[in-house]
């Protein structure tokens, strides 16, 4: 597998990782559990 495969693949992943944790990150303040210290612990 070719660099740029991989960095092709891993792109898009990246934007959905990065959109969870907004997603979960706005989730937190409005119910106030730290659910990403779970995840990434």
């Amino acid at each position: 597998m070719k660099v740029k495969d991989a960095i092709e693949i891993l792109r898009p992943l990246n934007c959905l990782m990065g959109s969870l944790t907004v997603i979960i990150g706005i989730l937190n303040t409005r119910i106030g559990i730290n659910t990403s210290t779970l995840i990434f612990n």
